[in-house]
């Protein structure tokens, strides 16, 4: 079941790795503001109860808090840059630095967020459970 929990968890980093206009666009954005605020509070739900307990499911906080990460990164790249960010994946053409930038940070740090909570989560219950 953790596998899951982490795999559901990815759900706005796979978003932004595949198909990233839909974290850009209006209407869609708002579809995935409302599922990953639905896991959350589904992970949040799980984890303070007894079946929640030492599990993963605090990676069910993942994709508010990655989503949240996203639009402060990309409100921060268009200050500067004045344009989406374009996706990069195997794509190193010349002018696509700040774009690379982007991605790197985008995505290294949510899932290291992603990481660290669900990490904490599940150290915090074990300490209050002694």
């Amino acid at each position: 079941m953790d596998f899951l929990y982490i795999f559901i968890g990815l759900f706005v980093v796979f978003i932004g790795l595949f198909k990233r206009e839909l974290l850009i666009e209006r209407e869609t954005f708002r579809i995935v503001l409302r599922v990953s605020v639905l896991l959350f509070f589904i992970g949040v739900t799980l984890h303070f109860f007894q079946f929640g307990k030492q599990s993963s499911c605090g990676a069910l906080v993942m994709p508010l808090i990655s989503l949240g990460l996203f639009r402060v990164y990309r409100r921060v790249f268009l200050k500067v840059v004045k344009r989406e960010p374009i996706d990069t994946f195997l794509n190193s053409q010349p002018g696509l630095g700040a774009d690379m930038l982007f991605n790197f940070l985008y995505f290294v740090s949510s899932i290291f967020v992603g990481m660290f909570i669900t990490l904490g989560m599940m150290e915090w219950e074990r300490l209050a459970g002694s």
